[in-house]
């Protein structure tokens, strides 16, 4: 009533502009957050968040799967205690009180990306674990991505069960040990050749048959080691 000359008519465009502006950022933020959430829930690998202190704040679907473990179970939980490792679950101990705690893996990686503030990728894990009351080994491989909310550090962590590849990476440096230890002790001459018919590996027997070194034998062609009649 006391402005004489009526300028708040010409603020009120600006006013309202703004809290159109306002109320659109608000709304794509919303749904940014809600694409965010909806990725971190569908991402087929397992996703966890925690707070600086390690403790487990959410979780998608796949960390239930991977750790057969109900949210109650993992929520509010350290770290340790929310996978399901022995050492957090055996004797009502909690996350890092164990003397083992100081070597875990995961322990050290996830506390190196909250310090540093770096990312750290690819981390190969092998904790033992305790699922459906029976103590299991998993071979999992682990992804950590520190983020700020709410101007707290948190820290986004994946995890990837590889275990059935591992076992069978083992299985096939085991068929390949058993395969080099007959062929290095084998009681005859045993030699591979290339598409061009040159030496490319052999045995030990064979430099002791032919008596020759490795320099002799290796890329040596095939045909000089027979008389040419017989090559023939």
């Amino acid at each position: 009533s006391k402005d004489l000359e009526r300028t708040y008519l010409k603020a009120i465009p600006k006013t309202i502009g703004n809290a159109i502006k306002h109320k659109r950022m608000e709304e794509a933020l919303d749904r940014k957050q809600k694409n965010l959430e909806a990725i971190f829930d569908a991402a087929p690998v397992g996703m966890l968040l925690a707070d600086e202190n390690m403790i487990i704040t959410r979780v998608n679907d796949a960390v239930r799967q991977i750790f057969h473990r109900d949210y109650p179970q993992i929520i509010d939980q350290q770290i340790g205690g929310a996978i399901g490792c022995i050492h957090s679950t055996d004797n009502e101990k909690r996350c890092g009180c164990d003397s083992v705690c100081s070597e875990c893996l995961l322990r050290l990686t996830i506390k190196n990306v909250l310090d540093s503030g770096n990312s750290a990728h690819n981390i190969e894990i092998h904790p033992r674990l305790r699922i459906d009351n029976n103590e299991t080994a998993l071979w999992l491989r682990m992804s950590a991505e520190p983020v700020s909310i709410d101007g707290r550090r948190h820290i986004v962590i994946s995890v990837d069960d590889i275990t059935e590849h591992k076992e069978a990476e083992q299985k096939l440096q085991l068929v390949e040990d058993r395969y080099r230890i007959i062929f290095e002790n084998s009681a005859v001459g045993i030699m591979m050749a290339d598409e061009q018919e040159r030496l490319v590996s052999w045995n030990g027997f064979t430099e002791t048959l032919l008596d020759m070194t490795r320099e002799d034998l290796y890329l040596k062609p095939v045909q000089s080691l027979y008389p040419q009649d017989e090559w023939e």
